[in-house]
């Protein structure tokens, strides 16, 4: 093996170990708050989008964040482990077009992990894991659990969940789901708006790290 080759694997060699592992820096708290352009001819406002894709159900919220803070900043973890806690639900106004109000209890303490590789146009891909919501509306109870794929920018704080953005109503499905645990749907509204569990959930709108101060913006390193 010449001296360049082996130059060029022991590099190789350095960057796939590297890459294997984050830190994260930054908080110590953290609040991504949620904002969806709710038309092509209206700028984003505060707020996310819900789709219950196979009812062909929405749940429009006009507030949607998570907060908590980071998880041991500064220490190295692998791909996966979560760089921070999202222990705080805050839901605003959220409605169904049929149903009416609709409200959301979280039953866990969902994290915020990198998952892998920072890609070729500076994101990070990541991911909102252990989420298990109690859903609410009119003579309709049902759970939402899962994770929430995305990517995370680096420069602006914004999380994008998986398909975004796109307009409301094109059901990309993000990871998460209508669950039968503890219970599966209950009610004579879930039978009439034929609410199931298994049917896939999509989320539509953008979450910006907003922080309160003293707190300081998350960020992402190697290794």
């Amino acid at each position: 093996m010449t001296v360049a080759a082996a130059l060029l694997l022991a590099s190789v060699t350095t960057e796939a170990v590297a890459a294997t592992t984050y830190t994260p820096t930054g908080g110590p708290a953290v609040s991504f708050v949620a904002s969806v352009k709710r038309s092509s001819t209206q700028p984003p406002s505060a707020g996310a989008y819900l789709e219950l894709i196979e009812s062909a159900q929405w749940i429009d919220c006009k507030g949607f964040s998570l907060g908590g803070s980071v998880a041991s900043p500064g220490i190295s973890r692998a791909y996966g482990s979560n760089a921070a806690s999202l222990g705080a639900l805050t839901t605003t106004g959220c409605t169904n077009g049929i149903m009416g109000p609709t409200t959301f209890t979280a039953l866990t303490t969902p994290g915020f992990a990198i998952t892998g590789d920072r890609t070729a146009g500076g994101q990070w891909p990541a991911r909102i894991n252990n989420v298990r919501w109690a859903v609410h509306w009119a003579n309709c109870d049902f759970y939402i659990s899962g994770f929430i794929n995305g990517k995370l920018d680096p420069v602006t704080g914004v999380f994008t969940p998986l398909g975004n953005p796109r307009p409301p109503g094109e059901g990309v499905a993000v990871g998460l789901m209508i669950s039968d645990t503890p219970a599966p749907p209950t009610g004579s509204m879930c039978v009439t708006v034929d609410v199931q569990a298994g049917d896939t959930v999509g989320l539509t709108g953008t979450f910006a790290n907003v922080p309160p101060s003293p707190s300081t913006g998350l960020t992402i390193a190697n290794p």
